[in-house]
């Protein structure tokens, strides 16, 4: 049997993704055996204290998580099942397992506005320039804007902007600046948050973890 630190062990929590033909659902679970380093018995879903039914030969995903690490997703087919005392399924590996990217750190690909700004030393003067820029991605650890301020590398500027109603604003550094072929726009531009508050950082995760469970329930991935 696998040794691996990441594999499955018996107990833990995971989620098992069952589609249908209008939308996935999600429904938590838990590893109560382990026949082989493919073969598992888990508990079967159910809602509302209400069996959800799965069949031999039916495909779900299993997805579950390794903290600092992020999501863990493949999947399976349900071998058995029985539902006497305890409902639960022998179900098997088919897929290769993969990491869904770290919650924090996944760059979730998002337009919306965002308030750019920067100080602007004009001779012996400083100025601060706003300027209404549109994000391409966003993660916990920072965010693509598009703007048309030349900027280099290094630069220090605060970016304001908005998620399920909940006023995000954080202090960032330029890492990355490319021009592009957009009208409205001429850089793409690549920031780190290095002032951030714990809460705002914690609300940006909450939403891209969110986000990415619609994607996993539309089977985009």
């Amino acid at each position: 049997m696998s040794l691996d630190k990441d594999a499955l062990h018996i107990g833990e929590k995971i989620e098992i993704v069952k589609q249908s033909k209008k939308k996935a659902q999600v429904y938590p679970s838990q590893i109560l055996d382990i026949i082989s380093d493919d073969i598992y018995i888990i508990s079967g879903p159910i809602y509302k204290n209400v069996i959800v039914p799965l069949h031999i030969g039916d495909t779900v995903k299993i997805v579950y998580i390794r903290e600092n690490k992020g999501r863990y997703i493949f999947e399976a087919e349900v071998l058995d099942r029985e539902d006497k005392i305890v409902y639960k399924l022998k179900i098997m590996k088919t897929s290769e397992v993969y990491r869904l990217q770290q919650r924090e750190y996944y760059r979730f690909n998002i337009n919306m506005p965002v308030i750019k700004y920067h100080t602007l030393k004009v001779g012996s003067e400083t100025k601060v320039i706003e300027e209404k820029c549109i994000s391409k991605d966003l993660s916990g650890n920072g965010i693509k804007i598009m703007c048309n301020f030349n900027h280099s590398i290094g630069d220090k500027i605060r970016c304001s902007f908005k998620i399920n109603d909940i006023n995000i604003s954080a202090l960032g550094e330029i890492v990355r600046v490319k021009s592009i072929e957009n009208l409205d726009y001429m850089y793409e531009v690549g920031i780190n948050f290095i002032g951030i508050k714990n809460e705002d950082r914690e609300d940006i995760v909450k939403f891209i973890f969110r986000e990415e469970r619609k994607l996993i329930e539309k089977g985009m991935i």
